[in-house]
């Protein structure tokens, strides 16, 4: 990707074959901005162009004319445009459009135009507006980047005779190159896709062009087998040498992501529109799917599309796991960066939680063993969801600071109202289990910070905890998006809850953790007395264990009931009936669900052998044995 924008250029002074072309005063559109080259090419992705054409049938001087751009550049132009000609702007000392001199280079011109579309104006030298292209801060409107790949393609404009391309500043007025109608060699001497100099794809008579749009689905993601079908809608416009020609075909491909493309036809429904109503043909997963259109022999947008879409089908009762979407390498790094995903867990965060966009907020799955995920991104949406929600999230996976995202696409919630518990959890056994955790809800009792300072109201804050007297550290980082900053620095022995957040920045991402309470009410100060809590609360006696049998670490969920907090303690025993570790210390747990962990180790981080070992959770009112299975 090229986003390195140009500042400013100096004139350039050419001469010009043939005299000076008489001056002559040019109205808006005579001259118009034709194909713009944003993206580069197979060989060189900053190897860009812009290409004018003159519209009418008199030479036009362009000496005094600029070219500015909406991100700050200015291109000075010297010379004539022929009429009925082209004018082609091109950088890196000619070498972009290897077999043709075009009639302006300027070698600094290169990797210049934004790959996040920009506004171009064509300005004569009085400074009135001949014409514009793009929109400031808005994509562009056509061409295809595709890095890697030789599907590089320029973004041409309609033809304005036809009377679809007056104005440039909207989608209607551009396409991108069709790849069969082209002119030129790139750097490498492979064929552009793309026209600098001669007529755009679609003003040549018997060319073949159609625009595919609007390839909108509705809803994005639901239920397989459900009552509600996703309709997919698209626009099929012709541009065929100014005549409209009605498509022989158009068809929906669609396939489960990474498998293979299948067509089905879709259905007229008035003027240029058409519709797919699409039920899974394969069941539940997440499907790409684009809309092409076919005249003749040629087939629009063709094979590879460019950017497919994807929807969802989920069901209801095996929901997708976080743990089956996230993937990184040995160096932490995401291995499926910008793959269509579905995935279910239960929120458990506000929305936004630490920041102030549209959607910031974290799921945890059910599954075993559980994982975490942040669901962050502006979609255009925000999702209204809050903590106990169980919802199904369809996106697309990136990786900022070494935190593995979901930008999502659609949220559906299933339930509500359920209960958010944390994962009770020592330093010592979060440490290196960081990137598991990653994303998940813990709580760590007994802490005390070693140091930096608790923030004043509106800022930030990095400081330094431990549970065990300094032996176990780790960051605990409060965000000024949150309550948390302007409170009271809690005093020694207090409590956490907080979400396992990661920020790495520079790779391998496994290094740099935090805890990251999501409010005021997470920072929990230390009991005063068990007395004053008055008569305890028998606990639940039934708790679980999972997976059970166990390869090397397991949870185990139990329920505190009741009104009142309660002093917990979670032990595990050999056969022999000896202590081997202690999962939760004594501490004083609210009412609710919660969750331990115990990583396979002993008190001194030794890994314990393979066998059956008892698990027992003691309060003061009630304590209560379970067995698990630990395999290696």
């Amino acid at each position: 990707m090229h986003i390195v924008r140009l500042t400013a250029i100096c004139p350039l002074v050419l001469a010009l074959a043939g005299g000076l072309v008489p001056a002559r005063a040019a109205n808006p559109g005579d001259v118009i901005i034709s194909e713009i080259a944003w993206a580069g090419s197979a060989a060189n992705t900053g190897d860009e162009w812009v290409e004018l054409h003159n519209q009418t049938a008199s030479p036009i001087a362009l000496t005094g004319w600029v070219l500015t751009e909406s991100s700050g550049g200015t291109l000075n132009l010297v010379g004539s445009i022929p009429a009925g000609g082209f004018y082609v702007i091109e950088g890196r000392s000619g070498a972009a459009i290897s077999n043709r001199i075009s009639e302006l280079n300027i070698p600094s011109f290169h990797n210049t135009l934004s790959n996040v579309g920009e506004e171009l104006m064509l300005l004569d030298q009085s400074s009135a507006t001949i014409d514009a292209a793009g929109q400031p801060a808005t994509l562009w409107f056509a061409g295809v980047n595709e890095a890697g790949t030789i599907q590089d393609f320029t973004m041409e404009r309609n033809q304005v005779a036809c009377g679809f391309a007056a104005d440039g500043t909207v989608p209607a007025s551009w396409h991108t190159n069709d790849g069969i109608t082209r002119n030129g060699l790139d750097s490498g001497g492979t064929p552009l896709n793309g026209t600098p100099g001669a007529p755009n794809s679609g003003w040549v008579a018997g060319s073949i062009l159609m625009i595919v749009s609007g390839t909108t689905p509705a809803p994005r993601l639901v239920a397989a087998g459900g009552a509600t079908p996703i309709v997919v809608t698209a626009t099929v416009t012709s541009l065929e040498s100014c005549a409209p020609r009605v498509p022989d075909t158009v068809s929906l491909y669609a396939r489960p992501a990474g498998g293979s493309w299948t067509a089905s036809p879709m259905v007229p429904a008035g003027g240029d529109a058409y519709t797919y109503s699409w039920s899974p043909p394969g069941g539940p997963g997440v499907y790409e799917f684009y809309v092409a259109a076919t005249a003749g022999s040629v087939t629009v947008p063709g094979y590879p599309p460019p950017s497919p879409d994807f929807v969802g089908f989920y069901d209801p009762g095996a929901l997708p796991c976080v743990g089956a979407v996230r993937s990184v390498d040995a160096n932490g790094a995401i291995t499926n960066s910008g793959a269509p995903v579905m995935t279910a867990g239960l929120v458990t965060t506000g929305n936004p939680a630490f920041s102030t966009q549209a959607n910031d907020f974290f799921i945890v799955d059910d599954c075993a063993p559980a994982a975490g995920i942040a669901v962050n991104g502006a979609s255009g949406v925000s999702f209204a969801v809050t903590p106990g929600d169980q919802i199904v999230a369809l996106g697309s996976l990136s990786q900022f600071s070494g935190r593995t995202e979901l930008e999502p696409r659609a949220v559906v919630v299933l339930a509500s109202g359920l209960p958010v518990a944390p994962v009770t959890m020592t330093l010592a056994s979060l440490l290196p289990a960081a990137e598991a955790f990653e994303g998940r809800l813990v709580r760590v009792n007994n802490l005390t910070i070693l140091s930096g300072t608790w923030p004043f109201a509106g800022s930030d804050a990095s400081l330094t905890v431990s549970d065990d007297g300094g032996a176990s550290s780790f960051t605990l980082f409060v965000d000024r998006d949150t309550d948390v900053d302007g409170t009271t620095a809690p005093p020694a022995g207090f409590a956490l809850v907080a979400i396992v957040d990661q920020f790495d920045t520079t790779s391998p991402f496994l290094q740099s953790y935090r805890l990251v309470p999501r409010s005021a009410a997470d920072v929990i100060a230390p009991a005063t007395g068990v007395d004053a809590l008055g008569p305890p609360v028998a606990i639940y006696p039934a708790f679980v264990s999972v997976p059970n049998p166990a390869r090397s670490r397991l949870e185990v969920s139990f329920q505190v009931p009741g009104g009142k907090a309660l002093p917990v303690r979670l032990s595990v025993y050999d056969m022999r009936g000896r202590r081997v570790a202690t999962m939760v210390e004594e501490s004083l747990l609210e009412p609710g669900l919660h969750r331990a962990l115990w990583p396979g180790q002993d008190q001194s981080g030794r890994s314990v052998a393979a066998g059956v070992y008892l698990l027992e959770l003691w309060t003061p009112a009630h304590t209560a044995v379970a067995r698990t299975v630990l395999l290696r």
